[in-house]
């Protein structure tokens, strides 16, 4: 599968969200690395992927965004969608890899690009 590669349109706005998504695709990227542990990746983003969120909801909330409910909930979307796949047994790196793929990117630039006007003048 083709690496993802960190483009301007994924800017948030805020660097250490951006520094985060970042790090998020530099796993997704090793995903396809033949000498990993599937389950042992899937756990190491699952933690990471937990911890960013909650790292976002609580500048979100700082901010005072409007719709961080509706945010929150694509979060926990996203983590039951990540945990039905970490209850498979059976996974290919290519599934895993095309799923977290598209999750970042429909993610980024869509639910999170809603919360970008919040730091046109910030420097978090």
């Amino acid at each position: 599968m083709t690496k993802i590669t960190w483009k301007p349109e994924y800017e948030t706005g805020c660097k250490l969200l951006d520094d985060d998504h970042k790090h998020i695709l530099e796993l997704i990227n090793e995903c396809g690395d033949h000498e990993l542990d599937l389950h042992e990746f899937l756990h190491e983003i699952l933690m990471f992927v937990q911890k960013h969120f909650k790292h976002e909801e609580e500048i979100l909330r700082s901010h005072e965004f409007e719709n961080i409910d509706e945010h929150i909930e694509q979060h926990e979307e996203l983590l039951a969608q990540v945990a039905s796949i970490a209850v498979r047994y059976q996974f290919t790196a290519k599934e895993l890899e095309e799923f977290l793929s598209n999750w970042v990117t429909k993610h980024i630039l869509t639910h999170d690009m809603a919360f970008k006007p919040l730091f046109k003048d910030d420097e978090s």
